[in-house]
């Protein structure tokens, strides 16, 4: 159990800086200044937030964490910041039963199209596609919000690989724009996934996901200047909607 919960605090960790923020007044400086530390080189992790009381846990569970780097399954960066490879992402979304990166290539392809076809709205020189492109339903209308959250967990996986990008107005409603256009990438991750496929859900393992995804690790350095930091879509540049 203790090999599933370290890929799966992880996991939830990561995620949870990766989810879009919805609320970017309150919560964007730091949940950018996250992703830039998560980019280069994952999450300040520890084995206390899975359970480890004394210093012989902490010694197993460090044994534990070599193996799992041994097997290809985590990338360490330094003595304390932790990133799970595709392989172990994977493994770990399976024992949450949430998507997969497999899950994320019809949403890949379909920002792709957009953007393309120079469908979107310019942004801090980036083009986004609002979350009603991709789940064909307006604002408010009924089952969105059951639509937007299902996007939003289908897409964490190519978000947490930096692939995707999202941003929110200060309503709330989520925009999502496309870093790398790489299908050869997305087939190949999707490819690693399938090595997890047999993996079965974990009733303790949802619950631990549940219970870290919304914490937050400490930015090490936070970009106060503006410009730096993304500004929600509705505060942003004269001619965004203000959706």
């Amino acid at each position: 159990m203790e090999r599933e919960s370290v890929l799966v605090s992880i996991l939830a960790i990561s995620d949870a800086i990766f989810y879009p923020c919805r609320e970017p007044l309150e919560n964007g400086p730091l949940i950018y200044g996250a992703r830039k530390t998560f980019v280069k080189k994952g999450i300040p992790w520890s084995s206390t937030l899975i359970g480890a009381r004394n210093n012989a846990q902490q010694v197993e569970i460090h044994r534990l964490v070599g193996s799992l780097i041994h097997e290809g399954l985590i990338k360490c960066h330094g003595r304390e910041n932790k990133k799970l490879t595709d392989q172990g992402d994977s493994y770990a979304r399976r024992l949450v039963g949430i998507p997969t990166i497999a899950e994320s290539i019809g949403l890949l392809e379909l920002l792709a199209e957009y953007s393309k076809s120079a469908k979107g709205y310019e942004h801090f020189n980036a083009r986004w596609q609002p979350e009603t492109w991709l789940a064909f339903q307006e604002f408010d209308t009924p089952g969105f919000s059951e639509q937007a959250r299902g996007i939003e967990m289908r897409l964490l996986p190519a978000l947490n690989r930096n692939w995707v990008d999202s941003n929110c107005s200060t309503l709330g409603h989520c925009w999502y724009r496309l870093k790398e256009c790489r299908p050869d990438m997305w087939a190949l991750s999707s490819k690693q996934a399938d090595f997890a496929k047999e993996v079965q859900i974990n009733p303790a393992m949802q619950k631990l996901y549940r219970e870290l995804r919304t914490f937050l690790p400490k930015a090490e350095k936070i970009l106060m200047d503006i410009g730096l930091i993304p500004i929600p879509i509705s505060t942003g540049i004269t001619g965004i909607p203000t959706l």
